[in-house]
């Protein structure tokens, strides 16, 4: 399986900008792995401040030679993180597409979003070379005034990294 970007100008083009992975055609480009800011920039003093949720549009695709059967997703991350992961599955068109939103702090209107702390089925039958579209919303989960105690106060550009760990897994 492979996570691809959103956001392509045509289906399977190349599509380097994180910033424009909010839907629309799929890329050939693959989601960065374990890379800081691979999908969300830090939680900065401005998001803080805004308390605004981010979301990008990606996609997950059977690239392997085999159906697979009971695709789930289970996302890990620490207990004192600021903010959460929700996620999205959504259809993906013939023509390789999903929904497309103007920016990261606009909301899919077709998506369903649920936190896949436990691990949580997301398709029975994943057959090969099918794709599917996931949205991924951060959203920050603590008080204004908790997370400003951990960014330092000498400047308003100062940022906090938070990390997810992702797993997809099948039977």
């Amino acid at each position: 399986m492979i996570l691809l970007l959103s956001g392509a100008t045509h289906k399977d083009a190349q599509q380097l900008d994180l910033n424009r992975s909010l839907g629309g055609l799929v890329s050939s480009t693959p989601v960065p792995n374990g890379r800081m800011n691979g999908l969300f920039s830090d939680v900065s003093n401005y998001t803080v401040a805004n308390n605004s949720s981010e979301i990008v549009g990606i996609f997950l695709v059977n690239n392997t030679s085999n159906d697979l059967a009971n695709l789930s997703i289970q996302e890990i991350y620490e207990d004192d993180n600021i903010c959460e992961f929700e996620f999205a599955v959504v259809s993906v068109t013939d023509s390789g597409a999903m929904e497309l939103i103007g920016s990261k702090f606009e909301e899919p209107y077709y998506a369903n979003w649920f936190e896949p702390i436990d691990k949580t089925l997301i398709k029975e039958i994943f057959k090969s070379g099918e794709m599917i579209g996931l949205w991924i919303k951060r959203t920050i989960i603590k008080e204004s005034e908790e997370v400003s105690e951990c960014l330092p106060a000498d400047s308003v550009n100062k940022n906090i990294d938070e990390c997810l760990e992702v797993i997809f897994s099948h039977d």
